[in-house]
């Protein structure tokens, strides 16, 4: 991209007044001579340098900029072309404006300062820091491109050989590779927050199946006892009986007052039998009812291995 100057035209600028001066550039080199302190930094580098980018070359306030006796009205505009294109830029302060023409139509400018300048230096094909570096090189006002930090020589050359992009990458691959760290290290956290969960898990269950052994360890030595006591009663029962057959026999051969204690003696023992036969009967009822069901007919909760094992105990007819 080749930028050729036409003229400079400024006013109110440093030590310049109200009267407008024009600097006409002619092809090839162009020598501005004058005394130290004539005015020669203020009429090309701090104007051009306003005129395009808004900032003056030296570091100074803005403000500072304007003309001190009248303290207004500070105008710079320049013409060049570029790509067989002819542009020019007025800009002013106390009061702002800035108006940007392409060849001699005025483009419309966008919402704010920082979009128009950005145009502009796409329209130039240069930034302010490299327009400092690389084009206006000034003893007094210019720090050398050694002195320069790291980060400045890098952007530097970035722009003079338009791989600022790359520049760009690498700092976005930078916060990628930062935030997959992050990510990774969340990750791994809650790994292992999941090892150790699992690890919980595998203990609990471990201390389920234990219990669920020992309950039916427990529960079919139950069962055997309650088998062992039933055959008792069975036992017991048909003792009863056979003995009620000896008491009747014995009864037809007794008198009335012995047969009378033989009948009390035999009802006696007939309900000691239906008490017993009850016993078994609700005993049964009971075994069935807590090795088939896990929750309380009754109240409708869930029936504990403790709360069986007692209820085993009571319903045993001792």
């Amino acid at each position: 991209m080749l930028v050729e100057f036409h003229t400079l035209t400024f006013k109110n600028i440093l030590s310049f007044g109200n009267k407008e001066t024009t600097i006409n550039f002619n092809k090839g080199l162009n020598l501005v001579t004058g005394a130290n302190g004539s005015g020669k930094s203020s009429a090309i580098l701090d104007t051009l340098s306003f005129c395009l980018y808004g900032k003056p070359y030296r570091k100074i306030n803005i403000d500072e900029i304007v003309n001190r006796k009248n303290k207004k009205s500070l105008e710079a505009s320049c013409v060049f072309n570029c790509d067989n294109d002819t542009y020019k830029i007025i800009r002013g302060l106390n009061p702002n404006n800035l108006q940007v023409f392409k060849n001699d139509e005025e483009l419309q400018l966008l919402s704010s300062k920082r979009l128009n300048q950005n145009e502009i230096d796409k329209i130039i094909g240069l930034e302010y820091k490299l327009f400092k570096q690389i084009i206006s090189l000034s003893i007094n006002h210019n720090k050398p491109f050694l002195a320069e930090p790291i980060d400045k020589k890098r952007d530097i050359i970035e722009q003079i050989f338009n791989i600022k992009i790359f520049g760009e990458m690498l700092k976005y691959v930078k916060k990628e590779n930062s935030d997959i760290k992050v990510d990774g290290d969340i990750k791994v956290k809650t790994i292992n927050i999941l090892k150790e969960n699992i690890k919980g898990m595998r203990k609990r269950i471990e201390e389920l199946n234990n219990a669920e052994k020992n309950f039916s360890e427990n529960k079919k030595n139950d069962l055997e006892n309650i088998d062992t006591k039933l055959n008792q009663i069975k036992s017991d029962i048909k003792k009863l009986k056979s003995k009620i057959s000896e008491n009747e026999k014995e009864l037809e051969s007794s008198d009335i007052s012995t047969i009378e204690d033989l009948k009390t003696q035999r009802e006696d023992i007939l309900k000691n039998i239906n008490e017993c036969e009850y016993k078994i009967k609700n005993s049964k009822k009971t075994i069935k009812s807590l090795t088939q069901h896990t929750i309380c007919p009754t109240c409708n909760t869930e029936i504990s291995e403790e709360h069986k094992h007692r209820e085993l105990r009571i319903s045993l007819p001792h």
